[in-house]
């Protein structure tokens, strides 16, 4: 995101306000939607129109494909009792798959082409109005990342918390915090960590595999000039790597240890000085020319 102080009226400017959800005309019914269910609808949307590698998206081919499920999914949604996700691993793997089905589907929804990211109707529009109402709650892409998955911390570009006090969804949101949820979530866009498929089952293997590589992939290092260099993601969530060990120290712990750069990093640790790479925010379309 654009490196802009954290102000409550800016973030709102920039957001904007919504109501709406993809799934609101759809019926309840009386097969509710489950994480099981949710790891299976990924794993189809991989296979059907995702590059093997996660990083690109045939976005005619899934939209083909998700009509094919759509009605029932959306209804699954709106049938679900939240109540019923009891195991974190559970409820972590739910979320993770939800909000990155989520993001593939508003795409296609508002006609997306270029970046989810833009100046009409708000900067940051896109991750407040994509939404689905899950039970008897509407949760936006925000919502599951900056109040679900971030223990309520709010936007890095609010001072708010994203659920007010009293509201009903803080119930779910999931604690203790598990960092490396930043490195499987995916924002469409061709800097974010590749998509992936998350099953409750392996979850706490495939969320190291997936930090591991994003963290070997993105960070390069200087030694001349004593920079260690990596994703911007370090810089918008600083806060959540804190008592990990800021930027440098969650990278040293990620890094292959026979990697040149982990020994290097190991001996430079506390004189380090942090460079964050620039995100491209253009589309993750597999039919979209180089950036």
């Amino acid at each position: 995101m654009p490196p802009v102080p954290p102000s409550p009226v800016l973030y709102r400017l920039l957001s904007g306000t919504s109501n709406f959800v993809l799934n609101g005309q759809a019926p309840r019914n009386e097969s509710p939607v489950s994480s099981a269910d949710l790891t299976q609808l990924m794993a189809r949307f991989k296979e059907a129109a995702i590059t093997a590698e996660g990083h690109q998206v045939d976005y005619l081919a899934l939209a083909k494909d998700l009509e094919t499920v759509r009605q029932d999914f959306y209804a699954g949604l709106r049938s679900l009792d939240l109540g019923s996700l009891t195991r974190r691993d559970q409820c972590l793997a739910f979320w993770i798959n939800l909000y990155n089905i989520l993001v593939l589907d508003a795409v296609l929804a508002f006609r997306v082409t270029k970046s989810v990211i833009g100046i009409t109707r708000g900067l940051l529009r896109f991750f407040e109005k994509a939404a689905y109402q899950v039970g008897e709650h509407r949760f936006s892409a925000n919502d599951i990342e900056n109040g679900i998955l971030r223990l309520n911390r709010g936007h890095f570009l609010s001072r708010k918390t994203q659920f007010p006090d009293g509201d009903l969804r803080l119930a779910w949101v999931l604690r203790p915090m598990d960092t490396r949820i930043h490195f499987a979530l995916h924002c469409a866009s061709r800097s974010c960590p590749p998509i992936r498929v998350y099953e409750e089952s392996r979850l706490p293997a495939q969320l190291d595999l997936a930090t591991r590589a994003f963290v070997n992939t993105e960070t390069q290092t200087d030694p001349a000039s004593n920079i260690l260099e990596v994703s911007t993601i370090f810089d918008w969530y600083k806060v959540d790597f804190t008592d990990v060990g800021g930027a440098a120290g969650f990278v040293l712990r990620y890094l292959d240890e026979t990697d040149p750069r982990h020994k290097w990093l190991q001996e430079h640790l506390t004189q380090v000085k942090i460079r964050y790479r620039k995100y491209n925010w253009g589309l993750n379309s597999a039919s979209a020319g180089p950036s």
